[in-house]
């Protein structure tokens, strides 16, 4: 199966995602997508 780089770095931000809001608690969504916007 052939995967994308896109697709690849789509998982590679979910992953990172989902272990910043394991690690600080979902509070803190707020300011990650405004950071995420902000790049």
């Amino acid at each position: 199966m052939i995967v994308s780089n896109a697709m690849q770095h789509e998982s590679a931000i979910a992953d990172d995602y989902w272990s910043y809001i394991l690690k600080h608690g979902k509070k803190d969504l707020v300011e990650v997508a405004i950071q995420n916007i902000e790049r």
